[in-house]
């Protein structure tokens, strides 16, 4: 319902009372999928806010925005009033100790972590379907090396140091395969989709690890955008742009791949993080760690002094090296590369690198093409 010109003050006072101009941004991405840059000016948090409700109103979801930013902001008490006055909350009549009381008062479902979205189950169940198809296990003559995922129709992204031996010539590309659907079915069998390399044009960019992670000293400096750990390799077969013969979800879609998106993922404090992986070559699992990020911990679960790396307790086993990590709207944040090498406690941390640098650099030294949209 339009809102009135009290209502419409109220309104914009609770939002500026609950939200930073980034958490916002997140929440109408997250919650309305929405981008707020694209739907108001530059200005004032209090100006965009302003903005942003009167584009509510004229686009008929003020109810929505309302609903949205009230239920990841359930501690905040101006925004609850706002909540209950536009009448969203489901009027279901409770009898508690004799008297009558609405799901929503105290004492009834809350929303104990702000920071974990609930998710759509079919659209989770769809894009957890198709991240199974594009991760694979990367294997030197049988034997497995580590995790990969492909980032368009015939290239795959993992680590440079999974593929070291490759890359500098101590073995051959010949002995290299990518080995997708490798999983377990319900009848306790595993499947296998192997894909060697392209025969001749297989390398199309690496970038190295730094020195102190090769001696076991990550924080021995601080590594430059031209240390990402990554190698993005062509396969024999555009086996992302054909159909997917074990599809879960039948059919016989094509594969696809993991976009690396446009522009850097927003990380925030705490945040879960969920990897797809290959740990102590097994079949895909999937590692899941709903504060996975957090930089109030000691020491914090955060990006470093130049945001070259992010720390993670997102757990890892030898063989995860090149996962996917995925926030858990199964948006792509960072490359795995790295744990804790702990000596004499537990680890403390897993380590990535932030997506957007890998796809910085291939657009710096115009290799982007090699990627899918």
């Amino acid at each position: 319902m339009p809102m009135l010109g009290t209502d419409f003050k109220v309104t914009r006072e609770a939002i500026l009372d609950a939200y930073s101009e980034d958490d916002l941004r997140i929440t109408l991405r997250e919650m309305m999928d929405v981008k707020f840059d694209n739907v108001v000016k530059p200005g004032s948090l209090t100006t965009r806010v302003f903005d942003l409700l009167e584009w509510a109103e004229q686009h008929g979801r003020e109810a929505e925005l309302i609903r949205a930013t009230a239920a990841t902001r359930p501690r905040n008490t101006k925004l609850q009033e706002v909540y209950a006055q536009y009448g969203l909350a489901v009027p279901v009549e409770l009898m508690r100790a004799g008297a009558v009381g609405t799901a929503g008062q105290t004492g009834f479902e809350k929303t104990v972590r702000d920071h974990i979205p609930f998710a759509d189950i079919s659209l989770w169940r769809e894009k957890i379907a198709a991240i199974e198809g594009r991760v694979c296990q990367i294997t030197f003559r049988g034997a497995a090396q580590g995790t990969g995922f492909l980032v368009g129709p015939q290239v795959v992204l993992t680590n440079y140091h999974v593929m070291e031996a490759v890359l500098t010539g101590q073995r051959p590309a010949a002995e290299v395969e990518c080995v997708f659907d490798f999983k377990k079915l319900a009848d306790g069998s595993t499947s296998r989709t192997p894909v060697a390399l392209h025969v001749t044009d297989w390398n199309v960019d690496f970038s190295q690890y730094t020195a102190g992670e090769k001696a076991g000293n990550p924080d021995q400096g601080v590594p430059t955008t031209d240390e990402l750990d990554y190698a993005l390799v062509r396969l024999a077969d555009p086996v992302g742009a054909k159909p997917w013969a074990t599809n879960p979800g039948g059919g016989a879609a094509n594969r696809g791949w993991v976009s690396l998106p446009a522009a850097p993922p927003d990380l925030t404090s705490p945040m879960g993080l969920i990897i797809a992986q290959h740990p102590n070559g097994w079949p895909m699992k999937l590692g899941i760690d709903t504060t996975a990020i957090n930089k109030a911990v000691q020491p914090p679960l955060w990006l470093n002094a130049n945001g070259t790396r992010v720390r993670y307790a997102t757990n890892t086993e030898g063989g995860s090296s090149g996962s996917p990590v995925f926030d858990l709207n199964w948006h792509l944040i960072a490359l795995h590369h790295y744990g804790d090498p702990a000596q004499g406690h537990p680890a403390e941390w897993n380590q990535g690198v932030p997506i957007g640098l890998i796809r910085d650099r291939l657009a710096r030294l115009n290799k982007a093409a090699a990627l899918g949209g």
